[in-house]
């Protein structure tokens, strides 16, 4: 059995079916494969696009999900998706398939479903709310990319509720949006962690139905004085000589209201995410810095496949106490963006859009740079996508 739905899986990929193809359906067990590749032309100084450059980038992805029924009314499945090779870097980076999301769970019906491996935590569906922009979106929300290894989720819905929970296990150089420590900052060596949400949607009113949701997350770090959970570490032949913070915790808080459908007509949404960061320094004293995002979004999606959008983000970087950081003068900097999308999908395979973001204030000085941003020009991009 499983070399025959492997054959079926390859066969069907290799001939490009369309619609995120169910390629095996049989005695309760199902298969599905999906993907999407596009390509989309940018500016100047977007991401892996140096010295304002302008250029198209192109990218792919590729998944496979399973299920099955194991008793009556409860049933097994599987996820899996990888970012696939664009040969588009002059190192190893771009040549190989990472993995975004990996996990096997049960769906124990109207009681729930249980999830565990690598996926986001329960905040992630109250800061989503907001994210309909393709590339110039999510600058209000720090955990937005967060997908880490060792987590175990618990969701349920019913009666208009949504419930959901999460707890991480120990992992190192784990994704922490806003995080200041690792090489590239926005990684944690994490002891544990666990997070909380809560949503409700209301019947119709006017246009559309009311979403509100709130969410709780907090991440205890390692603070082992070595690897990743080090800020401004310094080393000669692989030993640590010197550093000036490691990681302590992470709390967080997001909440959102939407008031709409992004599927016909009118939507909107407000979103807030605030993550406050405690460091411990060399002398064992207590220092905290935090992310805070905004973002308010309106779209309006006709049903000829047109749809417009319009948002605003803003992302703050501060320092409790004024001083911030060794090497930084300021103790606060925030980030403030307009983005505009227009889309349109021809069907439910393949759209293309038009999408900008114009600068509405940013901080120039101090770190500001540093809270999301390489440019405050305005950015273009042009895009299409096939999804299959």
């Amino acid at each position: 059995m499983k070399k025959s739905l492997i054959a079926i899986a390859i066969a069907a990929f290799a001939a490009s079916s369309v619609n995120a193809a169910t390629v095996y359906d049989k005695n309760g067990t199902q298969l599905d494969i999906g993907g999407r590749v596009q390509a989309v032309w940018h500016s100047a100084r977007y991401d892996s696009v140096a010295n304002g450059d302008q250029a198209i980038e192109n990218s792919a992805r590729l998944n496979i999900a399973g299920r099955t029924e194991i008793a009556n009314g409860i049933s097994g499945f599987g996820f899996t998706e990888w970012d696939a090779a664009d040969n588009n870097g002059t190192d190893n980076s771009h040549d190989t398939f990472e993995t975004r999301e990996q996990y096997v769970g049960v769906d124990f019906g109207k009681f729930g479903t249980v999830t565990a491996g690598r996926t986001y935590d329960a905040v992630k569906s109250v800061i989503e709310t907001t994210d309909i922009f393709e590339d110039y979106g999510c600058v209000g929300q720090p955990g937005s990319d967060d997908r880490r290894s060792g987590t175990v989720r618990y969701n349920w819905s019913g009666y208009g509720f949504d419930l959901g929970a999460s707890y991480g296990f120990a992992v190192n150089n784990a994704a922490v949006g806003g995080s200041r420590s690792g090489e590239d900052g926005n990684t944690m060596n994490i002891n544990n962690s666990f997070s909380v949400m809560a949503g409700w949607i209301s019947p119709e009113v006017l246009f559309g139905p009311i979403g509100v949701k709130v969410g709780y997350a907090y991440i205890r770090g390692q603070n082992d004085n070595g690897g990743q959970s080090l800020i401004n570490a310094k080393y000669e032949n692989d030993e640590l000589t010197s550093y000036d913070y490691s990681d302590r915790n992470m709390r967080e808080f997001a909440a959102a209201i939407t008031w709409g459908s992004l599927d016909s007509g009118l939507y909107t949404g407000v979103m807030f995410d605030g993550r406050r960061f405690s460091v411990v320094d060399t002398d064992g004293d207590e220092h905290h810095y935090s992310r805070k995002g905004v973002e308010a979004v309106v779209n309006y999606a006709w049903d000829c496949g047109i749809s417009l959008a319009v948002g605003y983000e803003y992302n703050q970087l501060s320092f409790d106490g004024g001083d911030g950081f060794e090497g930084y003068d300021h103790s606060s900097a925030a980030t403030r963006k307009v983005p505009v999308y227009l889309n349109y999908a021809a069907n439910e395979n393949f759209n293309v859009w038009l999408e900008a973001k114009f600068d509405a204030g940013s901080d120039d000085e101090g770190f500001g740079s540093e809270v999301g941003e390489i440019t405050d020009d305005a950015l273009y991009a042009v895009g299409a996508r096939y999804t299959f």
